[in-house]
This record gives structure tokens, C-alpha cells and sequence, in this order.
């Protein structure tokens, strides 16, 4: 573990206390059906804080690409040739491949491709031990295809 897997780490415990205490007692049967599951997989809470960052990256980046889209629709000029020409091409340019920018929420260490480890970040770690992300990058699982 790193720094950035620490720091990681923390901000997932910081956000779970402040959840917990705006919210209201947790349901008993449930709380103690997941510590008996917990008991029985005495990794579960690793793994489990592992997922939550990754998909809390991912909806980050997924934030930054949606931003970005509507950042282009909104600066494209209008176009003649009737409701419909888009439809056929007409008048429109395609729209630019998508570049992963780095979010600032993101740790720095991690690549917008989320399920992967960044360049040149060998060896163990918190998540580098991640099992890959149906999704293999934010263009991926936010292009309508």
C-alpha cells in the first residue's frame, strides 16, 4: 500500500462517517446478516472498499465524459438543412474521439482506465490487486454502441 491507496482509504472511511452520522440505525437483521458474512469471508470488507473506490472513479470519469459531451454539443454551430439532416450526415462533422483526461478526484497515480493499474506502478498494492471492470475504459461504458 501507498500513499494514494492510503489516502484512498481514508476518504472512503471519511465519507462512510459522515454518512453514518446523518443517517438512521442501520436495520439489525441486516447488520448482523453481514457480519455473519463477514465472518464466514474475513476479506469481504477489503475487497468490498477496493470496489466501492474503483466504481466511485468510474462514475467520476463517466461524470467527466458527460460533462465534456455536453461541453461539445453546446459549442457546435447550428447547422441548416432541416430537422431531419442529421440524420443523414447532412451538415454535421463527426465528433472527436473521446481522450481520458485525469479527474481530480481521482487518486494521481490512477489511469482513466480505471480497471488498470497506472504506468510505471509495478508491484502490489490496495488496487492493484482490483479485478478488472466489465468496462475497460469510460468511452467504453458510456458510448451508445
Amino acid at each position: 500500500m501507498d500513499h494514494q491507496d492510503r489516502q484512498a482509504i481514508e476518504q472512503l472511511f471519511g465519507k462512510i462517517a459522515q454518512f453514518e452520522g446523518q443517517s438512521t440505525r442501520p436495520d439489525t437483521q441486516a447488520a448482523e446478516f453481514i457480519r455473519s458474512q463477514v465472518a464466514r469471508q474475513p476479506n469481504a470488507p477489503y475487497y468490498m472498499a477496493q470496489t466501492i473506490v474503483m466504481q466511485e472513479q468510474a462514475l467520476s470519469a463517466a461524470q467527466g465524459r458527460i460533462q465534456q459531451l455536453e461541453h461539445e454539443l453546446a459549442s457546435r454551430p447550428a447547422s441548416g438543412g432541416g430537422l431531419l439532416s442529421g440524420l443523414f450526415g447532412g451538415g454535421q462533422s463527426r465528433p472527436q474521439p473521446y481522450q481520458p483526461q485525469p479527474m481530480q478526484s481521482m487518486p494521481p497515480h490512477m489511469a482513466p482506465g480505471m480497471g488498470r493499474m497506472a504506468p510505471g506502478r509495478g508491484g502490489g498494492g490496495f488496487l492493484a490487486g482490483q479485478p478488472r471492470l466489465r468496462w475497460a475504459s469510460p468511452a467504453a461504458c458510456c458510448s451508445a454502441t
